[in-house]
């Protein structure tokens, strides 16, 4: 591990069970993305079972199509502003 927390959170290499430094190992015949082993202080290793991505600071609704999205609903909504305003301005004189 290369960092370790019981309080935070953080994306990529870290363990809230393990300490810093703790090491892991592949498994022969068994994919990273099932299992690894955990060398435990004593030197027992532990099959470590993957159940699935960490995502803690990826927020679900902010991913690439929805950022476009709102950049293309306030692009539109400038563009009918300005349209309004530029249909009042002419309306007057």
């Amino acid at each position: 591990m290369t960092s370790y927390s019981d309080m935070e959170q953080y994306r990529g290499n870290f363990s809230n069970a393990y300490r810093e430094g703790t090491k892991y190992f592949s498994i022969e015949g068994i994919s990273t993305e099932e299992a690894i082993a955990v060398q435990e202080e004593d030197g027992r290793f532990i099959k470590a079972h993957r159940e699935g991505e960490y995502t803690y600071g990826e927020n679900e609704y902010w991913d690439e199509d929805s950022v476009f999205a709102s950049l293309m609903i306030t692009v539109l909504g400038l563009l009918l502003v300005i349209f309004v305003i530029g249909y009042f301005v002419k309306k007057r004189n």
